[in-house]
């Protein structure tokens, strides 16, 4: 699984399609993000909580990860890099905040079933 870099207007769409292929169908799925960054530390934002959602506004520059408990957003970022399942599932996204300061966010399914 091979780590690529998102450019450009690739981004937004990029985001709206996983939303649309993995995290629209009511699913029960649940993930786990970890936050690595400078002013977290390695931490876990949330643990065990349903993704809703990713979204990318490409005039602000952010990307906001949706889930049950809330929303954690990223602003100014960048780069974004991801890393994908075999089938496509996000299993990690690096953003580079503006001053070089980077968040790593890493998703894993708590449900083995796959979609496709």
């Amino acid at each position: 699984m091979p780590t690529r870099e998102l450019q450009g207007d690739q981004i937004q769409t990029y985001f709206d399609n996983f939303t649309k292929r993995f995290l629209t169908d009511r699913s029960p799925e649940s993930i786990d993000v970890e936050v690595l960054g400078p002013e977290f530390g390695d931490q876990r934002a949330v643990e065990g909580a349903r993704l809703m959602g990713i979204s990318y506004d490409p005039r602000e520059h952010t990307l906001d990860i949706f889930h049950e408990m809330g929303d954690h957003r990223m602003s100014g970022a960048q780069e974004v890099w991801v890393r994908e399942d075999e089938d496509g599932f996000l299993n990690s996204i690096e953003v580079v905040l503006p001053e070089g300061d980077r968040e790593i966010i890493n998703l894993q399914r708590m449900n083995s079933r796959r979609r496709h």
